[in-house]
């Protein structure tokens, strides 16, 4: 069920954006067909009609209008009563959008006119209005409120930066990158300094981040182009249908999780009203521990709680894998011994690599599967983690795209060479995630072989699972990255209300994940000249603060009181503010697009 619900969302959201475009074409040509319109229709129909006489009197006007309209820009054919009616840059004066020629004329603190394009520009950051200091604070609540809920918060990003510091929805969602790879840092570096709530493992689930990074990745490539290549008002629009979407299931799980929770507290007082406290002394002598002692937050329990591992870390130590001291105070005055020691460290790495990959060849009881989970920083998945982002990172840099027409190592935008990379770069990062799926399956085949106890709210890997997660993951990516909400936003709620995963690890994982997806997304639009450096910086440290104060309080909130849904609820709540937000920006730049007289102005990916 649960499968066949996620199939239905992905082909709800592809089905819109189809029906979307159609209808938005026919809708066009039945009004030019029947002359119906205003002046910038009839004009659009009448290609070849001379421009306004205003234009036509200087012969330096008409050459400048040229050269706007070889990147797309069709001025002459557009009529205005205000800026807002003009394309972005552009300045209405004696009722036509045309070049600006004093910073007056932009009507708008947050822009400047450029002398050398004769164009409005974003302003610098050192130039700093009331405008930015409202951006300021409101990043630091959103950025917090999202991380708090586990997702981006880019859906937020977007439409705040495009009405209140007025960048381009393209270059805000750009932009929105940064802020997402500050908030998701904040979220990152606390998931990787706490435990899991209820095991002795990190909170971060590496399992998902090995498999689902790199097919997140792979979308997020694709949704870079979709960013250049459709219009403001139908990003916008997209990301309004997508994130009432995702409030509406998100809702549902945090009411159901609400109930289940309040009916568990009940329980509980329940027993323990019951229950004798002498009773309860004794178990406690029998040298159990209480369930506050789980976690990170374990932060009163005595010292005698940790003696229960003591002998599991002295085995561990004992097993082989860190049997490195010894071998080395025999060997250290020997050439000999030099040797066998560098063969034998070669033959352990090369071992822990084939079990990385091969977990039936390094695990053969519960035991040994529960100290590997136990550490806090496994090796072999952050370096996996850190292998697909350099990859990435690497082969979008050695590529290129967007307004740099040539990458640092001279591959032209376009070219045969620019799609081979491309090409290169995806499949790699499929195989990254298939590679990582088949270990998931191998470990989890192990653990039903040697009787590992699952937690009730792990993630179950089977191959079916995978397909058609995996896939599910690529279209999130790709959709995050284009509308600017973070490559993994829409994978927490898939996590929570489609897998059934803990929201507090679930918190921590897309943290780590949204991270890691939106600093690769930012690189790549920085390289393709779309990131503003002062901006992206300023901000990206506002939301890393904002982030980090409200998950450390929320999660000391839901810790006192025992009720996760509230981090479900502050993630509907984001969804729906995002929802109405997004709706609101979306037709102010669906109203600028109609008076200038393109009905779906696509952008050209080639620069």
């Amino acid at each position: 069920m649960r499968r066949e619900n996620a199939f239905r969302a992905l082909a709800l959201c592809i089905a819109l954006c189809i029906l979307t475009i159609i209808i938005w074409d026919q809708y066009w040509n039945v009004l030019l067909r029947h002359g119906y319109g205003t002046t910038w229709f009839r004009r659009r129909a009448e290609p070849h009609e001379r421009a306004p006489h205003s234009l036509q009197e200087n012969d330096e006007s008409v050459v400048e209008l040229e050269e706007y309209a070889s990147l797309g820009e069709l001025l002459s054919a557009a009529t205005c009563t205000s800026n807002s009616d003009c394309t972005y840059g552009l300045v209405c004066v004696n009722a036509t959008c045309t070049g600006c020629s004093s910073t007056e004329q932009c009507s708008n603190i947050q822009l400047d006119c450029d002398a050398n394009s004769n164009r409005c520009v974003h302003k610098p950051l050192s130039r700093f209005t009331w405008r930015d200091g409202l951006t300021f604070g409101l990043i630091f609540v959103i950025a917090g409120l999202s991380s708090t809920g586990g997702v981006g918060g880019g859906f937020l990003f977007v439409p705040v930066l495009v009405l209140l510091t007025g960048f381009q929805a393209r270059r805000a969602a750009a932009l929105s990158q940064a802020l997402v790879t500050g908030g998701s840092g904040a979220n990152a570096f606390y998931g990787l300094i706490t435990r899991h709530p209820f095991r002795e493992r990190p909170r971060i689930d590496y399992y998902v981040v090995t498999v689902f990074m790199a097919t997140i990745l792979c979308g997020t490539s694709v949704g870079v182009i979709l960013n250049i290549l459709f219009p403001n008002f139908f990003t916008l629009f997209m990301l309004a249908v997508l994130v009432a979407y995702v409030f509406y299931i998100s809702i549902k799980k945090a009411i159901q999780l609400w109930k289940d929770e309040r009916a568990a507290s009940r329980n509980v007082r329940a027993q323990d009203q019951g229950a004798d406290a002498a009773a309860s002394n004794d178990v406690n002598a029998d040298g159990s521990y209480d369930a506050s002692c789980r976690g990170t937050e374990a932060e009163h329990c005595t010292d005698e709680s940790f003696s229960i591992h003591s002998d599991q870390i002295v085995d561990m130590q004992d097993t082989g894998h860190e049997r490195t001291f010894s071998v080395k105070s025999e060997s250290v005055h020997s050439t000999e011994g030099n040797e066998g020691m560098r063969t034998w460290a070669f033959g352990r790495l090369w071992t822990r690599l084939i079990g990385f990959f091969d977990p039936t060849l390094q695990f053969h009881s519960a035991d040994e599967i529960m100290k590997y989970e136990s550490r806090q920083y496994p090796l072999g998945s952050l370096v996996y983690v850190l292998a697909i982002f350099a990859f990435l990172v690497v082969l979008s840099v050695f590529r290129g795209g967007g307004s740099s027409r040539v990458s640092v190592i001279g591959v032209e935008n376009c070219s045969a060479i620019f799609i081979l990379l491309y090409i290169v770069q995806e499949i790699g990062l499929l195989c990254f995630s298939v590679a990582a799926g088949f270990r998931n399956l191998r470990m989890h085949l192990v653990k039903l072989r040697v009787g590992y106890e699952f937690y009730e709210r792990d993630m179950e890997w089977t191959r079916n699972r995978i397909l058609w997660i995996a896939p599910l993951m690529i279209f999130l990516g790709a959709v995050g990255a284009w509308v600017g909400a973070g490559g993994s936003f829409m994978s927490t709620p898939i996590l929570i209300a489609g897998v059934g995963m803990d929201p507090l690890v679930v918190q921590a994982t897309a943290g780590f994940m949204n991270f890691v997806a939106a600093f690769s997304s930012a690189i790549q639009y920085y390289v393709n000249h779309e990131l503003p450096l002062d901006y992206g910086l300023a901000l990206g440290g506002t939301a890393f603060l904002g982030s980090l104060s409200f998950v450390v309080f929320f999660n000391r909130l839901v810790y006192k009181f025992k009720l996760q849904a509230i981090l479900v609820f502050i993630m509907a709540g984001v969804m729906f503010g995002a929802a109405v937000l997004n709706i609101y920006a979306g037709a102010l730049e669906l109203k600028t697009t109609l008076n200038q007289g393109k009905p779906f102005p696509f952008g050209n990916i080639c620069g």
